[in-house]
């Protein structure tokens, strides 16, 4: 069910380049440029947060549909193209790769709405079991939280979830958790990579720090190990395990998170 190993994930260090990422953190600019002046701040990790803090003053509106854009950027896929991600995912048995989406994690300190219950990343669509998430943080910094995941539980296979009423994000009763070993992600750094199988339970980490934790999220699967797609696409029937709302939708019914105040 897993390409990479029995734990259900991998951590490597200096995988993509610093100049790609700084081109990556440039086009965040230049888009959210078009509705707001531009921090003039010569760290350019400082100059993201600013700028983003002003979207996100101006209206959600305007912070939903710009964040929505970024989530889209034509450089984020690029990355898989890089020598050394490449080489690991070519290492690590994909033969038939696809891309099933991509976008940006962003969690800002100490906002706590935004961040995952334990969970399963069922609402992608995949072609098999061997999907993975890649994710790629582009800012490092001290408290800037994380994730934790469930060393194995892939195994489980897809789990039905709940809607939380406390928060409104998806959700498995904790009972699942019980035969694995809890890992923390904390102190992931520029530039690494770190791969793992959506299936596998996993959470977030808050962050307590003093910037804005960046993270591209990438979602590749293999279709050489789509041996049921003479019957269908999915290996499985979605609907009967997770909520088809998008969390925006879902959290805007909810709690009117989104709605212009």
């Amino acid at each position: 069910m897993i390409l990479i190993n029995k734990k259900g994930f991998i951590h490597k260090k200096k995988i993509i380049d610093i100049k790609s990422i700084k081109k990556i953190k440039q086009d965040m600019l230049s888009v959210m440029g078009n509705f707001v002046p531009v921090s003039n701040d010569y760290d350019i990790d400082k100059k993201l947060d600013k700028t983003f803090n002003r979207i996100t003053k101006k209206s959600p509106t305007l912070r939903s549909n710009v964040f929505k854009a970024l989530c889209q950027l034509y450089s984020i896929p690029q990355l898989l193209y890089k020598k050394k991600l490449f080489a690991l995912l070519k290492r690590n048995g994909f033969k038939d790769p696809i891309i099933n989406g991509f976008g940006i994690l962003a969690v800002e300190p100490y906002e706590k709405r935004f961040l995952f219950n334990i969970h399963q990343d069922l609402r992608t669509v995949f072609a098999s079991y061997n999907a993975v998430n890649i994710w790629i943080p582009i800012t490092s910094g001290n408290d800037i939280g994380g994730m934790g995941l469930y060393e194995g539980s892939y195994k489980l296979g897809p789990i039905k979830h709940s809607v939380s009423k406390i928060n409104g994000h998806e959700e498995v009763d904790f009972k699942y958790t019980k035969k694995f070993k809890k890992v923390e992600f904390n102190k992931l750094e520029e530039g690494d990579c770190f791969i793992f199988t959506p299936f596998n339970l996993h959470y977030s980490i808050p962050n307590n720090g003093k910037k804005i934790r960046w993270t591209i999220r990438i979602v590749i699967d293999d279709v050489s190990k789509a041996k049921h797609f003479n019957k269908k696409f999915e290996p499985y029937d979605r609907k009967k395990y997770c909520d088809n709302r998008t969390n925006e939708e879902r959290l805007n019914e909810m709690f009117g998170i989104y709605k212009k105040k």
